[in-house]
């Protein structure tokens, strides 16, 4: 098993491919993440609500973390990254 999992990551999880992918990616999320703390009003009205009593950053990270892959690829390019 221990062999098995060596494999996967040395040859699959972390390739160099896939690192220069999740450094793209998490590069898209922060700025996604900046550009919706300093337009709050692009967030949903819940959690523009849940800003009044809360961190904004809370409100943002929890957006974000409820989109979708597609969801979160097409927003960045609507924003215009």
């Amino acid at each position: 098993m221990d062999e098995l999992r060596n494999f996967l990551f040395e040859k699959v999880y972390r390739t160099s491919a896939t690192i220069q992918q999740e450094n793209k990616i998490t590069e898209q999320l922060k700025l996604t993440f900046d550009y919706l703390l300093n337009h709050p009003d692009m967030l949903p009205s819940g959690l523009r609500q849940q800003n009044k009593s809360s961190y904004l950053g809370r409100a943002v990270c929890d957006y974000i973390a409820g989109m979708t892959d597609y969801f979160a690829l097409r927003l960045f390019k609507q924003l215009g990254f």
